[in-house]
């Protein structure tokens, strides 16, 4: 391929490219991998999705939030944890106190303290940080609309990939033509 003005046009769009197939690559296996719990312990963090609102404005429902297992002695007052509620729903509060039997809990959102009090070997970790809405999307991709959704974008991504391989290709045999023409 020879410079010519065009040169960082094609160089940006291969950028793109890479960029747009790195970030479907990883939705992809993120949400096949979470799917299959594999994800779900990697070297003592967790991911998770959060389905409501009790922790806001810190975490809101949507959120992919990751936790770190450590051991029970050291999750304290303050600290937000992810945990098993009776009915086995993963949870994400505050402990707002504690005691030998184990963790009075509350949801930042919430007015009143939770009911339950959280075992020790309810706990799978304190809450490390978030990334926004990213939950949201894995959870699309597991229904049948998001998955169709995925399909329709690859389809896309490939159509478009194919169309800049085209157009590059006619613009450098127009140039090269162009070019014999005046010589």
């Amino acid at each position: 391929m020879q410079l010519n003005k065009e040169t960082p046009i094609v160089k940006s769009k291969n950028y793109l490219s890479a960029f747009f197939w790195g970030v479907v690559l990883f939705i992809i296996l993120s949400s096949v991998l979470m799917r299959l719990n594999v994800l779900q312990s990697i070297v003592g963090f967790n991911f998770w999705v959060v389905r409501t609102e009790s922790m806001t404005p810190k975490i809101n429902a949507g959120d992919l939030i990751v936790s770190y297992k450590s051991s029970s002695d050291s999750y304290k007052e303050g600290d937000v944890i992810v945990f098993d509620s009776l009915d086995k729903t993963i949870v994400t509060h505050r402990i707002i106190d504690s005691s030998q039997a184990g963790y009075v809990t509350k949801g930042d959102a919430n007015e009143e303290r939770d009911e339950q009090q959280v075992a020790p070997s309810q706990v799978h970790g304190k809450f490390v940080f978030r990334i926004p809405f990213l939950g949201k999307i894995f959870l699309m991709i597991q229904t049948l609309s998001g998955k169709i959704l995925l399909v329709i974008l690859i389809m896309i991504g490939f159509i478009l990939k194919k169309l800049q391989q085209l157009l590059t290709k006619e613009k450098e045999e127009g140039y090269h033509e162009g070019k014999n023409m005046v010589e």
